[in-house]
């Protein structure tokens, strides 16, 4: 929101939020660096703060610093959704490990993706162990020796969970 008067001259530390990157920044040029994508936050004419990214070179004249040339992209909105994502993440995370029935994700080829800490109780199979295999691998049998999670020609290779009667079995224990 800055005027070109208002910008243009004056010292690049005035508008940055944080005095310790705009000292890296400007020590790495000092020393003749070229900066790529130095994520930074900077200060807006209202107040309001935006990351950016910022890329920038100097121009040396008989060995003397003359100015930089600096191409800066704002990237608050990808922050925004970076950072919201992050927290969905840690709530999913939160939610799954604090589940007393088992939660397992899968891939489209029925690959295990995620399993939680019930799932590992339930099917006795370490988170380590049963992501990137098939589900198949870490299925139930019911009393029958059937698999409660398996693929099979009528779904067309797709995994098709059945609803387990028995809720938290132990080791051992089979579904009805």
């Amino acid at each position: 929101g800055y005027t070109q008067d208002e910008y243009i001259g004056q010292p690049i530390a005035d508008f940055h939020a944080d005095p310790d990157a705009i000292e890296d920044i400007l020590t790495k040029l000092g020393r003749g660096e070229t900066i790529h994508s130095y994520e930074a936050r900077l200060r807006c004419k209202d107040g309001s703060i935006r990351h950016v990214l910022i890329s920038s070179n100097v121009l040396w004249r008989d060995g003397q610093f003359v100015h930089t040339r600096c191409f800066t992209r704002d990237i608050t909105e990808q922050k925004r959704a970076r950072d919201a994502l992050q927290l969905s993440e840690n709530v999913k995370s939160a939610i799954l490990n604090a589940a007393l029935d088992a939660v397992i994700t899968m891939d489209e080829r029925g690959f295990i993706t995620d399993f939680n800490p019930a799932a590992e109780r339930i099917f006795g199979y370490p988170k380590e162990a049963a992501v990137g295999r098939s589900v198949v691998h870490v299925s139930v049998r019911n009393r029958q020796g059937k698999i409660v999670y398996a693929t099979d020609e009528k779904t067309a290779g797709r995994v098709v969970p059945a609803t387990l009667q028995s809720r938290h079995a132990l080791e051992g224990d089979v579904a009805s």
